[in-house]
């Protein structure tokens, strides 16, 4: 009954954003095909399905015409009025082309076998020509929506006329022109017709080019009166497959015959991984880049002023990843004359191999063997080099997911590569020497693919990212968001810069003064203006002087400047020599105090340009001798002296003080005179037995001052038992021992050999001893077995292999600080239990049984009962579903084996590699496992926290030490919902939702929805709408502050799509009108009593009316 309110709803639903977009937007109601700018007036043109746009540099609509959809079919030769077949059929814009001087948009759709028509440049709505009567010459583009075409204005000379024409190059469609490249004239001339093929050049024009060689093209340019075309296509031969091979194609602009129509393979990677071209762009590579690839041995020379196609590649092998390549447009015309060359005077060998062949030739072979003239601008047939000569060079960046747009611009001779991805991020790419991502483009991301159409404004500061429906105008920067040198620098932008002079993160065409040295700071070096050295780098807090402050990067400064040093709250002006500010120093009573357990105290020094503008800070220490011994209260002499702050030490009164050398004497000790200090060393014996008390000596030093004196002495293990002693030589101290450790079980009994499990070791007084003399033994077979130790310290000790050593523990601490240390473990606990962290597993036999040992110290070695085993790693084979929104929450279901095994199951989503820097950890978003049986894995997806914009993500499993990567699993930015339009519903109603981006990482079956606190039925979710079946109950308000009939107050609807959860709107529940009782009674009752009354009476009245007139019958 309901369904055909939704198909009503499917075509009534319109779209109102509920966030106003920072940027300015432009959104098509259909799929947007082709997007292409005038450079004269900074317009676009947006070629839709159906629909032909006109926009103005800010995306606002100037004008629109609908271009279909119209009556026709593929198998239908225009005109269509007789054709039985036509239906009605969506037009696909196929090309457009931008003729300024004559003021016209060529446009050429998929209707009548992609013929094409003029239309206004400055009013697209006003249609200048149209003809679907022209015949076969007519038809330029393709009926088919999967065909690739191309196009680029041109020239035609002839009989001393110049026509302009245009060429057009596209792939192979069942019902299309079969010319694979033609040229169209743009006006009527002898017998040509508009749009009329006017080259008739049958070895590029002819029926050769079926499907079977797939050709896409996928970039046209011009440059110094050649056109190149880019495309991919199979080598056509039945044994070579459908596997895909790139090229470039070249031929003289003013070729009237084709006869310079040569190609060259183009190979990304030495074994052309990357073989498909997805997106081109040609552009100047600035200074820096040129200087790369000219120092790189694949390039050749590079000038500033050498054209570079950059191009972006897919995998056929691998469609998990795709790669930029770039190549000089020097070298490509480089080998294609040697290709040409080859064939001219070697008949197409080059190093004695066979260099060229023609492509679409059924005697390729015999090509140069031909004595007829063969030379630069006259072939016979089209050439193409051998996979063998290819231009081959290396991917300077490659990446997880396909990339599918690139733009290039050049900002202070430094190049910078916009690409775009199939998730709708747009991202940008320095091309240093080092390539590096270092950002993403602005804006909201949809999740749709970006259109291979990524264009520059005609200023070059903005970039149109055009996406399936929208068009977003964003800037190539956002430096002013930036307010302090260290984030500017941060983000290693090309285009930024600290204008340190004006305190703004700018770019170096809006920084004055920026041709001076150290006053514009570009970002990627990572610079600041920083303070080197102070000079004295520290004082006393109770001494002030002036100080002298190193800024090795301090700008140049004019005379009419002005600059100060701010202490705290205080400032004072600056004098400025070089690279040298000298000011004063706070005094005394204005230094804070010193904080506990520190015996200095940092005050942040801020060096002013004009007064307001900050130049640069760091922190100025101001000791306090008396604090050193807050340090090490149980060594206050050495804490004193061997400070760096030079003190000194009173034996006699206990003080520490600042250097005084007016001050001296026997009780006195000099800074960095630690061995004058009163100390105990030398305990013998070093070892102590557990279970037996046992004097202990220890030798003093320096104590002469304290004979006779009281002493306390003890142990850290022995708690609060410490005992009085006197001084004297003789005296020795008994020390009662430990008990003895009773190791009793441990827990789990296996693991896999991966390592990773925690073992639990429970027993009693296992914490006999300091816990760093403690080491764990898995697999004890040999005399110094492998250990695993009980505590995180510094990761600063190698791993010690051993031979024939069944299990090899990762390295974590040095527990004699030099020695090597083969364990690594985890200390949950030291007491009545011992946890610790089984490693790899080095030996042959799975699975292997192995005896755990603890080790107290060098001499006590206790065995636990029982054995360990070490088993198979657990296995993974699936997961599924493969996608998540970013707010997390999506159940995944991981089937496998041996998961039994595994205690911690973690899904685990971190930046991609070329994400982040490796100089600092990458941040990790963590979800435990749900739930957990031997075969299966139950996870939430992991939130992620996309705030950054230069993170894209990948995803592992972490089952304890084995490490699964997810290769396919993606994360969508989160759904986008419009305004609920309808806010009053029944129970019958059907809700529809709309809005963007449902379908990316969502089912209806998992969606949930709710109206207050009732449920709602998602019936139908597709990419841009929600079906909704209205709860059959009264909902109720899902705060707790209403509790009430709510029937006639607004209720929250509220989606959720795993952890997000969205507010689209508020209705009005209204039931349907229920009649009270006591009017339905009387309402009821009275009609019936008064039926059976008039029934009664009439009854009555027939029953009468016989008598009577049988009466009058006798009487008559």
């Amino acid at each position: 009954m309901a369904s055909w309110w939704v198909l009503a709803a499917i075509l009534a639903t319109s779209s109102l954003s509920l966030h106003g977009s920072a940027y300015n937007e432009f959104t098509s109601d259909t799929l947007i095909n082709n997007v292409v700018q005038d450079p004269i007036t900074s317009r676009l043109y947006v070629g839709t399905v159906n629909a032909l746009y006109q926009l103005n540099q800010s995306l606002h609509s100037e004008a629109r015409t609908r271009t279909g959809p119209e009556l026709d079919n593929r198998q239908c030769t225009p005109p269509v009025t007789s054709c039985e077949e036509a239906v009605e059929t969506d037009n696909h814009n196929k090309l457009l082309l931008v003729h300024p001087s004559k003021d016209t948009l060529i446009v050429c759709g998929s209707l009548y076998r992609g013929i094409c028509s003029l239309r206004n440049l400055s009013n697209v709505e006003q249609l200048l020509y149209f003809s679907d009567t022209k015949g076969e010459k007519s038809y330029v583009a393709s009926a088919e929506e999967s065909v690739s075409v191309v196009g680029v204005m041109s020239y035609y000379f002839s009989s001393k006329e110049n026509f302009t024409v245009f060429l057009v190059a596209k792939g192979y469609g069942s019902h299309d022109s079969t010319k694979l490249i033609s040229t169209r004239i743009l006006q009527d001339h002898n017998d040509w017709v508009l749009f009329d093929s006017i080259i008739e050049a049958s070895a590029v024009q002819s029926n050769p080019f079926t499907l079977r060689y797939l050709h896409d093209f996928r970039h046209v340019f011009k440059d110094e009166g050649f056109v190149y075309f880019l495309f991919s296509r199979t080598l056509g031969a039945q044994d070579s497959g459908t596997k895909n091979f790139t090229f470039i194609s070249r031929m003289c602009e003013n070729d009237h015959n084709y006869y310079s129509y040569t190609e060259l393979q183009l190979n990304c990677s030495a074994g052309n991984k990357y073989n498909k071209v997805q997106a081109a762009y040609v552009a100047l590579p600035g200074e820096a880049l040129a200087k790369n690839m000219s120092s790189s041995s694949q390039y050749g020379l590079v000038g500033a002023k050498d054209k570079v196609v950059f191009v972006v590649f897919s995998s056929d092998d691998d469609s998990s990843s795709s790669a930029v390549c770039m190549y000089p447009l020097r070298a490509i015309n480089q080998r294609l004359v040697e290709i040409i060359g080859a064939c001219y005077s070697t008949k197409g060998q080059m190093n004695n191999k066979s260099a060229v062949y023609s492509p679409y030739s059924s005697k390729s072979d015999e090509l140069c063997k031909i004595e007829n003239e063969c030379g630069a601008e006259f072939l016979p047939s089209p050439l193409a080099s051998r996979a063998e000569f290819a231009l081959a060079t290396d991917p300077v960046f490659t990446k997880k997911g396909l990339m599918t747009a690139v733009a290039v611009a050049v900002e202070t001779e430094h190049t910078v590569a916009f690409l775009g991805t199939t998730l709708g991020e747009v991202l940008k790419l320095h091309l240093s020497a080092s390539p590096e991502v270092y950002g993403r483009a602005p804006g909201e991301n949809t999740g749709d693919k970006v259109n291979k159409n990524l264009l520059f404004d005609t200023s070059l500061t903005h970039l149109y990212i055009t996406t399936k429906k929208k068009i977003t105008k964003v800037p190539v920067q956002t430096c002013h968001l930036k307010t302090d040198c260290q984030s500017c620098v941060a983000q290693k932008d090309p285009y930024c810069g600290w204008c340190v002079l004006q305190g703004k993160c700018t770019r170096k065409g809006d920084c004055p003064r920026a041709k001076d040295d150290n006053t514009w700071l570009w970002s990627p070096n990572q610079q600041c203006v920083q303070i080197q050295a102070f000079s004295p780098p520290n004082l006393s807090c109770r001494k002030t002087q002036q100080v002298e402050i190193d800024i090795p990067a301090l700008p140049r400064i004019s005379p009419s400047d002005i600059i100060e040093c701010r202490f705290g709250l205080r400032t004072s002006e600056a004098v400025v020599m070089d690279q040298k500010v000298t000011c004063a120093l706070p005094d005394p009573v204005n230094i804070p105090s010193t904080p506990d357990k520190q015996d200095f105290v940092t005050m942040q020094v801020k060096i002013l340009f004009n007064h307001s503008i900050k130049v640069t800070s760091s922190e100025y220490k101001f000791y306090n001798c008396a604090a050193t011994v807050r340090k090490s209260e149980n060594t206050p002499c050495i804490a004193c002296v061997t400070s760096e702050w030079q003190c000194q030490w009173n034996a006699q009164d206990h003080t520490c003080s600042d250097r005084d050398d007016a001050v001296d004497g026997a009780h006195m000790v000099k800074a960095q005179q630690a061995d004058s200090c009163p100390q105990f060393e030398n305990p013998d014996p070093h070892l102590i037995p557990v279970g037996h008390s046992i004097p202990i000596s220890f030798q003093g030093k320096n104590l002469d001052i304290y004979k006779d004196h009281t002493f306390k002495i003890g142990t850290e293990l022995m708690k609060h038992t410490e005992e009085e002693f006197t001084f004297n030589e003789g005296l020795k101290f008994n020390f009662k021992g430990y008990e003895d450790p009773v190791p009793e079980k441990f827990f789990p009994l296996k693991g896999p050999v991966a390592g990773g499990t925690i073992i639990t070791i429970s027993g009693k007084h296992l914490d006999t001893a300091n816990k760093d003399d403690v080491i764990v033994t898995v697999g004890r077979t040999l005399p110094t077995p492998a250990v695993c130790c009980l505590d995180r310290l510094p990761k600063s000790c190698p791993i010690q292999l051993l031979p024939s050593l069944p299990s090899t523990l990762r390295p974590l601490f040095d527990l004699s600080h030099n020695a090597l240390c083969p364990c690594f473990s985890v200390s949950l606990s030291f007491g009545s239990e011992i946890t610790c962290e089984t490693g790899v597993y080095k030996g042959q036999k799975v699975p292997s049984e192995l005896l755990i040992s603890v080790k107290y110290g060098n001499t006590t070695t206790k065995d636990v009962p029982g054995l360990f085993q070490y088993s198979e790693n657990p296995k993974l084979t699936d997961c599924s579903p493969k996608t998540s929104f970013v707010c997390g929450g999506r159940r995944i279901v991981c089937v496998g084996s041996g998961f039994d095994l595994i205690q911690r199951a973690t899904m685990k989503v971190l930046p991609s590699a070329d994400d982040f820097s490796q100089e600092s950890p990458p941040i990790e978003f963590i979800q435990y496992a749900v739930h957990k049986n031997d075969t299966v894995l139950l996870f939430d997806s992991p939130a992620v926290n996309r705030s950054s914009d230069t993170q894209s993500f990948r995803t592992l499993l972490q089952l304890d030490n084995v490490v699964e990567e997810l290769k396919i699993f993606d994360y969508h930015p989160d759904p986008f919902f419009n305004e609920l339009t309808k806010n009053i519903i029944t129970e019958t109603s059907i809700i529809i939702v709309t809005g963007r981006g449902f379908s990316k990482a969502m089912t209806a079956e998992e969606a949930q929805a709710f109206v207050g606190d009732a449920s709602c039925k998602v019936t139908i979710l597709q990419d841009d709408k929600l079906f909704l079946e209205a709860p059959s109950t009264l909902p109720r308000a899902h705060s707790k502050r209403q509790r009430r009939d709510t029937s006639s107050d607004p209720l929250d609807l509220t989606i959720k799509f795993g952890n997000g959860e969205w507010v689209v709107g508020s209705v009005n529940y209204e039931r349907k009108y229920e009649v009270p009782l006591a009017i339905i009674i009387p309402a009821v009752i009275v009609p019936m009593l008064l039926f059976i009354a008039v029934s009664v009476y009439c009854y009555r009245y027939t029953t009468t009316l016989p008598i009577n007139h049988h009466s009058c019958s006798s009487d008559g």
